[in-house]
Formats: structure tokens, sequence, C-alpha cells
């Protein structure tokens, strides 16, 4: 409990998505998008005990996201885009909702955790 994955303002089991207190919205994995030139992440998705997953973009990587989506992704995904975690992500469909568009940027999802935390453990 409580790791994050390269930097992300989200942390397993803690922080919970969309902003609550239920364990259900506890975050129980996180994925990084990461540019291999500077090894920074420029967005992140997490995944809640109810199976939800929601992507969070770096506020230094705006403009890569309005290169790498249509418009009216890009301003959608743009509106989670913070310095801090009091701001609700962006609701996706799955984990690798996004991989097309920041592939295309050079930008590619990395694992942090072989697994999703267990529920029962929050």
């Amino acid at each position: 409990i409580g790791e994050g994955c390269y930097n992300s303002l989200g942390v397993i089991g803690t922080s919970n998505i969309p902003v609550s207190n239920g364990r259900d919205t506890s975050v129980v994995n996180i994925w990084a998008y990461v540019a291999n030139a500077d090894a920074k992440a420029a967005a992140w998705v997490y995944k809640n005990a109810a199976g939800q997953y929601w992507a969070q973009i770096d506020h230094e990587h705006v403009q890569i996201v309005r290169s790498a989506f249509p418009k009216r992704t890009a301003d959608a995904l743009l509106r989670g885009a913070t310095t801090e975690m009091n701001s609700i992500p962006y609701r996706i469909s799955a984990a690798d909702a996004l991989d097309l568009s920041f592939k295309k940027a050079g930008i590619y999802r990395q694992p942090c955790f072989t697994k999703d935390f267990p529920a029962s453990a929050l």
C-alpha cells in the first residue's frame, strides 16, 4: 500500500478514484505511459477495485496529448491534467485504451506492478 508508479499522483490502496472513501474505489493497479527519451511519465492509468480504469495526464505533457489524440479525446483527457490528485481523472474503457495514440508519439505503457493489489487487503 502506498506505492506509486513513475511519480504517479495516485498510489496503491490509499488513493480513491473517483474521489470517495469506499473500498471499491481504492487504486489496485497503476500503469505509466513513458517516453523513452526522458523516462518521465506523460500519463498514468489507474485501475480501482471496482474494475474501472481512469487516465490522468501529467501537466507537463499537454502538448504531446494534443498532438497524439483527436481534439475531442485530448480535451477530455486534459480536463484531468493536474499536479494534484484532487481532480478526477478521465474514465477510459481499458488499461490499453490509450496505447495506439501514445505509441504514435513514441510513448509506451509500462506496468509497475505484476498484478492487481488484492482488494481483500485494502
